[in-house]
């Protein structure tokens, strides 16, 4: 069978004739085998191959099979081994010792080795599932982490405006600020609190699989002119020039809610790093197989050093990232999930310490691609972003 190919067994047995049928018949069925003659040098031979699967007799010299299978379960790198014990019919006492030792089954001897080989096919597989649930508890857990340390981030930074907003609120009718001033503060402090409250639910919602993708054929060139509008104002109050080389239309089957989505975080994030009389460049390009976004910050941008830490969230231990806003770099983490739940990959690098940044996104855009084949391949990736 395919899986059991993969599966190293080692046989114990201090019986010369036994442990060469068992380990013949055992390679025959596919599995890859070794062999110690008792348990001294079966502990050894774990120790050093890390078998999935042991078969061990229990009657042995020098170490026998429930003293060999205590050690195994003492020892931390060894103690998930999947052991099976070797027991005379008679010998009812030793597998009662072998089960308070925890071995996981027991074959009675004498035994026909198609039996044995079905114990060991089923330990096979009861192996893989374990292993497979062990490394998803692994992966949960580090989700949760990261999870628990964004909620911290971003309840921290909330603290900062809110405070701002109490204190300008506490000075209604006191005439020491004008209401306008208090009004424009609130309001724009209260923005950031919900933009960032969004990011996070909107970052808890990917990583569950809870965000779908609808597919359809959008002009990603239309979607881009309308993103530029909104935030040309926000370049002009820095000085900062937009350049743009754009095609005519270019029409891609995508989420075109998210694409805008992704466009505006971008074009958020370029204009809040460039530096004042900057230029920020805006390219689309297109071959036989994908769309390529980019933006060319000159003049700042992120620093060299840091982007390769600038489409994750953020996290306590990212000190590399010190200066740089959490919901600026929550909203680039968010923009890495939908560009991966379409199919496509994010790209940065910088261009030298105050010379600029380039980093955008490309997505699949195949010659003969339909609406079918688009909706696939978000299926594929929404897949293989949620499957342990």
């Amino acid at each position: 069978m395919e899986t059991a190919k993969a599966i190293k067994v080692l046989v114990v047995d201090d019986d010369h004739a036994l442990r060469g049928v068992t380990s013949s018949y055992l390679r025959k069925s596919g599995f890859e085998v070794e062999v110690a003659i008792n348990g001294v040098q079966g502990l050894e031979c774990t120790r050093k191959m890390r078998p999935d699967i042991i078969v061990s007799d229990i009657m042995m010299p020098e170490m026998d099979g429930i003293e060999f299978l205590t050690r195994v379960r003492q020892d931390e790198a060894l103690k998930d081994m999947y052991v099976i014990l070797l027991t005379a019919k008679d010998r009812t006492a030793d597998m009662i010792e072998g089960f308070n030792a925890t071995a996981d089954d027991y074959v009675t001897k004498p035994f026909k080795m198609a039996e044995l080989g079905a114990r060991v096919k089923a330990a096979a597989r009861l192996k893989k599932a374990q292993d497979e649930l062990r490394e998803s508890n692994v992966k949960l857990r580090e989700a949760l982490l990261q999870r628990a340390e964004l909620l911290g981030i971003a309840a921290h930074e909330m603290r900062n405006p809110i405070s701002v907003i109490t204190i300008y609120a506490s000075l209604i009718g006191q005439k020491i600020v004008s209401e306008d001033v208090i009004k424009d503060v609130c309001l724009r402090r209260a923005e950031n609190v919900s933009k960032l409250i969004d990011n996070v639910l909107d970052i808890t919602k990917i990583d569950a699989g809870l965000i779908n993708i609808r597919v359809q054929k959008a002009d990603v060139c239309t979607l881009l002119r309308e993103t530029l509008a909104l935030y040309k104002p926000a370049a002009a109050q820095k000085n900062i020039t937009i350049k743009t080389e754009l095609p005519e239309n270019l029409e891609i089957f995508c989420d075109a809610e998210r694409v805008q989505e992704i466009f505006n975080t971008l074009f958020e994030s370029i204009v809040r790093v460039t530096q004042e009389d900057g230029t920020i460049k805006t390219m689309i390009q297109e071959d036989e197989e994908q769309m390529a976004f980019s933006l060319e910050s000159t003049g700042g941008g992120f620093e060299p050093g840091k982007t390769a830490l600038i489409y994750k969230a953020p996290a306590k231990e990212d000190k590399n990232l010190e200066g740089y806003e959490p919901g600026t770099l929550i909203g680039l983490a968010i923009v890495k999930k939908l560009v991966d739940l379409m199919g496509g990959s994010v790209f940065v690098h910088n261009f030298g310490p105050d010379s600029g940044t380039c980093f955008g996104f490309r997505l699949p855009h195949p010659a003969d691609d339909s609406r079918e084949a688009a909706g696939i391949r978000c299926l594929e990736a929404k897949s293989r972003r949620h499957s342990f």
